[in-house]
């Protein structure tokens, strides 16, 4: 499969739905330290090899603060769906002790000291530091951040390539846990299946995936050789259906961008995600577009989840005006603003195509378009997702990913929760034939080419 996760990792928006998550809720030293303590008996549970667990903690809290101190370097660009997400590379002053005190750091050792002399049964160190470092992020209760061990990184940029081998989905995760399959890749076993974008997830190979993290559910298909089969179950709402597909795991191309041209001269171009890839595959579309004498444009963004920052920066240069994009604004750093030089405005009508998995980069791009008169919006009230992920590389190949920033459109507003309404709002109804919010939005490009 391929977050923001086919099934790829996060695939997805990390959450999903037609609300914006929660706001992470302020947490006590004491959770925290409830949570260290449940993750670190997790681990010893994992344990699989005798040996002294002397000086484990000791290792572990010095980890655990130096991902507090923002020690990292730069990471690279990943595709991760659901989320707007930025590199990063800053080493900043250390800001106190934070969650980890001075006491709470004793109190680790102490634990160690424990385990090493008292506990009867085999410890597998490096899972516990692991567990510890996990659970500090997982304390905060907040769907888009996360840490990942070394191997779980290299696991999550594997998934992230040009290729890969899956099934060919991108799944995003609702607030309410449920997991939704927002695209399907051309030409995948998925598609050729007859699995469609807007389907629930409810199982693969008999597993229940509600409320799993997306990460964990692309696991269960990346981690199978090729020729594999894999079987899912998923839930057709329209219809009130549940299907079952077997899938045979093949390579899988990405090929996020997908175009037409019609004969009276408007263009339609379909785009899954934001990376590096599908900016290239973007504007390398929009150039063979204008060759064939472009006279307007339809711009799809449903059941887009989001993705680079870097990406969005390059798509709007590739058709909007000159002026801002948007505007970032970084709990620790402070304001950026990001913008189109108009070398390469489009100077055709232009209608933008979004639903209720419109997210993130594609909501940011949606924004900075209506409110520069660029193009008018169809379709169905967006996601809401108005914040930023950074991402963290730490030393030892681990890394965390962090909600660092609200965002704003050009006109200053935060759509964090509340999404983007539709100039011309057209909702899909269960049972629809055809698709009409396509129909509406070629209508609205044809009424202004006349």
């Amino acid at each position: 499969m391929n977050e923001n996760e086919e099934i790829r990792d996060e695939l997805t928006p990390d959450n999903g739905g037609n609300a914006g998550p929660d706001f992470a809720e302020e947490m006590t030293k004491t959770e925290h330290e409830a949570a260290l303590e449940a993750a670190f008996r997790k681990g010893l549970k994992a344990g699989t090899r005798r040996g002294a667990l002397r000086g484990v903690l000791i290792t572990a809290a010095a980890v655990i603060a130096g991902l507090l101190i923002l020690l990292f370097t730069a990471a690279n660009a990943l595709n991760t769906q659901g989320i707007l997400y930025v590199t990063a590379s800053r080493t900043e002053e250390d800001p106190g002790p934070g969650v980890l005190d001075q006491a709470t750091m004793e109190k680790l050792v102490t634990l160690s000291r424990y385990i090493d002399k008292y506990y009867l049964y085999d410890i597998d160190a490096e899972a516990s530091r692991e567990a510890l470092a996990h659970a500090l992020f997982e304390s905060l209760d907040e769907n888009y951040t996360r840490y990942y061990s070394a191997e779980e990184y290299e696991e999550y940029r594997q998934r992230n390539a040009s290729a890969y081998h899956g099934i060919g989905i991108t799944i995003q995760a609702a607030e309410t846990g449920e997991i939704y399959i927002i695209n399907t890749m051309h030409g995948s076993p998925a598609e050729e299946a007859g699995v469609l974008a807007g389907d629930r997830l409810m199982t693969i190979n008999g597993t229940e995936v509600t409320g799993m993290e997306t990460a964990d559910i692309a696991a269960m298909v990346t981690d199978s050789e090729l020729g594999d089969r894999i079987t899912i179950t998923v839930r057709r709402e329209d219809t009130d259906e549940t299907l079952t597909f077997d899938l045979t795991v093949s390579e899988v191309d990405y090929n996020y961008v997908s175009y037409t041209m019609e004969e009276d001269g408007v263009g339609y171009i379909y785009l899954s995600t934001f990376s590096a890839a599908s900016a290239e595959q973007f504007t390398a579309a929009l150039e063979d577009l204008r060759s064939q004498g472009l006279k307007g444009l339809v711009i799809d963004l449903r059941y887009n989840g989001g993705g680079s920052l870097d990406a969005l920066v390059t798509i709007a240069n590739s058709f909007l005006p000159e002026g801002e994009i948007l505007r970032i604004d970084y709990t620790a750093s402070g304001e950026e603003i990001f913008t189109s030089d108009g070398n390469n405005a489009l100077d055709v009508p232009v209608a933008i195509l979004v639903n209720g998995h419109t997210a993130s980069a594609s909501e940011a791009l949606t924004g900075a378009a209506q409110d520069m008169g660029a193009a008018v919006i169809v379709g169905s009230q967006t996601f809401g997702k108005g914040i930023v992920q950074s991402f963290y590389l730490l030393d030892d190949g681990s890394a965390v990913k962090m909600t660092t920033a609200y965002y704003y459109t050009p006109s200053g507003v935060c759509i964090h929760g509340e999404g983007i309404t539709p100039d011309i709002v057209v909702e899909m109804e269960p049972d629809e034939t055809g698709d009409p919010q396509l129909v509406a939005a070629m209508a609205s490009v044809r009424e202004r080419m006349e």
